[in-house]
């Protein structure tokens, strides 16, 4: 950035003094590759910044992290706190949308208790409290979202997520 401040945030060498994992006290997976650091999105005015990343933990199903302003906010293979008990996060999706305010809205998959056939929500997290409401999920009405096509359910291809200042959460959806 010509003028601008750059600094390192993460890294994910061994040892160095930012190659932690906050919330977690693990090191970032180590080494090179284009999932370790995932699509960095920074809020429109820069004063919020998400990262997608991987761990070094010691299992597959739970090192998927995604940090928001340095601080963990979901990890794969934790309690979904908008889903059933006994849900849990699946694999991070990194195309997710962040605002002004710091709420998140993002489309994820979760273990599901239907199987797969209810897995896949599109969720809000509220920054300024703290809670996640979901507004979309896979085999649930399209009727409070789109009030049009009633009687219509959501598929499970719902993805690319964003949000504006306002709070309008828009994403995709493959079939309805």
């Amino acid at each position: 950035i010509p003028g601008g401040n750059v600094g390192v945030i993460y890294v994910n060498f061994p040892g160095a003094p930012t190659n932690l994992v906050p919330g977690l006290g693990i090191p970032f997976n180590p080494g090179s590759g284009t999932t370790n650091f995932v699509r960095p999105i920074v809020s429109p005015d820069g004063t919020h910044f998400a990262l997608e990343c991987e761990t070094n933990s010691a299992s597959t199903a739970d090192d998927n992290v995604l940090l928001l302003d340095g601080a963990l906010l979901i990890q794969e293979g934790t309690a979904a706190p908008f889903a059933p008990v006994g849900e849990i996060w699946g694999t991070i999706d990194d195309e997710y949308g962040l605002n002004n305010s710091g709420d998140l809205v993002i489309g994820n998959n979760t273990n599901g208790t239907a199987a797969t056939t209810a897995d896949d929500y599109v969720v809000l997290y509220n920054n300024a409290l703290g809670t996640w409401t979901a507004l979309a999920q896979e085999g649930g009405l399209i009727d409070p979202v789109i009030p049009s096509l009633t009687g219509g359910t959501w598929d499970d291809g719902m993805d690319t997520c964003r949000l504006t200042n306002g709070g309008v959460a828009t994403w995709r959806s493959d079939l309805l």
